[in-house]
């Protein structure tokens, strides 16, 4: 049997302070907010990149574990493609990104990591 046709539909975060991710998001590396759902559970649903983000609120004395340190298994990083990489690492440090790693060479290919909120670093490549 063959496997089902699928499509990328969101990726989904969580956050102590979903307003100030959602924020962060917005400011630094210039996302979309489509819809921002208040309630019990108060969510914003973000475009970046033709990906969905979803940022949910840590309801306060909700179980929920602290980001793991990096190198670590499971979902490791957010990655997006850059024509330039140096003009837009410049554009999104005057943005108030902070680089995990700043534009480098590795393997051939020009990387960067932004440090993101509740510890999901996010990865520039350049395209090419």
């Amino acid at each position: 049997m063959p496997a089902p046709a699928l499509t990328l539909d969101h990726v989904h975060l969580r956050s102590a302070d979903a307003a100030a991710a959602a924020a962060w998001y917005v400011r630094v590396l210039g996302a979309t907010l489509v819809r921002q759902v208040d309630g019990p559970r108060p969510r914003h649903e973000l475009r970046l990149g033709g990906l969905t983000l979803l940022v949910n609120v840590i309801l306060p004395g909700e179980a929920c574990g602290p980001a793991p340190a990096a190198p670590h298994a499971g979902l490791e990083h957010l990655g997006f493609t850059v024509a330039d990489i140096d003009a837009a690492a410049a554009a999104l440090a005057a943005r108030g990104a902070e680089f995990a790693l700043p534009p480098t060479t590795i393997r051939g290919r020009r990387i960067a990591f932004i440090k993101g909120p509740d510890g999901v670093p996010v990865e520039l490549l350049q395209a090419g």
